[in-house]
């Protein structure tokens, strides 16, 4: 090998000068301050990101839990009104999972839940479900409808008949015939469970008053004949097959007239 002569690697270290400074902002050049602005922007914006999360990411991340939970309950109930009901169960828990901006929104919601797992016929997790929802959360009669009737499902007599009173008393509040009779059938149901037939026995008939034919006037008979009271029993039947029409109805008293004459 030759070797290289000193002019020519004082030339190649005077090159590799010029190119490691062309490669740098020139200090004196109108654009080095721009340069450096632009390059510290990634770094400023990540500062303040840090900064105002750190003071106020509380307040931020709430505002994005109220309007999620705001709509999973809003996107919930059009499910429940499509009659996907499944569907709105998941939407309603995830609602509630997150914030409401108004409590009466989530009161809603909690006995929206409890609603729709009745209609699904989970009555174990409706009153879990309600059981969330404070007394005050019942602020009115048709509050009461399946909460109700979820707890005589899985026996929780005492609780039923409580609730059921407070039921009864709102509906006459409202003077709301249709639900004083379901609540007077929702009481009359539970005595009869509880064994105390005579409170039973007048519930029934304080429902069959307001609806005459209805499943509430048979089982006055019924309960009757568990009074052993046959004879009254008879006249009541009689009585309500003059003008009951075919049905079930007539054929279940039919059926009680028949076990009476054995």
């Amino acid at each position: 090998m030759t070797a290289k002569s000193p002019m020519t690697t004082k030339k190649t270290k005077k090159m590799q000068a010029r190119i490691q400074r062309a490669s740098l902002p020139d200090t004196d050049s109108p654009g080095t301050g721009a340069f450096y602005v632009l390059a510290a922007i990634p770094a400023l914006g990540l500062t303040l990101f840090v900064l105002v999360f750190g003071l106020f990411g509380t307040t931020v991340t709430a505002g994005l839990d109220r309007a999620c939970a705001e709509a999973s309950f809003v996107v919930g109930k059009q499910m429940e009104e499509l009659g996907n009901l499944e569907q709105a169960v998941m939407l309603y828990r995830q609602a509630l999972d997150g914030r409401f901006e108004n409590p009466e929104r989530r009161l809603l919601c909690q006995r929206s839940l409890g609603e729709v797992l009745w209609q699904l016929r989970r009555p174990g997790e409706a009153v879990e479900a309600f059981d969330t929802v404070p007394a005050y959360g019942f602020d009115r009669a048709g509050t009461y409808t399946a909460f109700v009737n979820a707890l005589l499902h899985e026996g929780e007599l005492d609780r039923a008949r409580d609730l059921g009173h407070e039921w009864l008393a709102a509906a006459e509040a409202e003077s709301n015939a249709q639900l004083i009779v379901w609540a007077q059938f929702a009481l009359g149901q539970t005595y009869d469970r509880l064994g105390q037939h005579e409170n039973a026995l007048t519930a029934y008939r304080a429902a069959a008053e307001l609806e005459p034919g209805s499943s509430a006037a048979i089982l006055v008979a019924s309960t009757l004949r568990k009074l052993n009271r046959r004879d009254e029993a008879l006249r009541y039947i009689d009585a309500l097959l003059e003008d009951l029409p075919e049905g079930r109805a007539r054929r279940d008293a039919l059926s009680i007239r028949a076990s009476l004459q054995n």
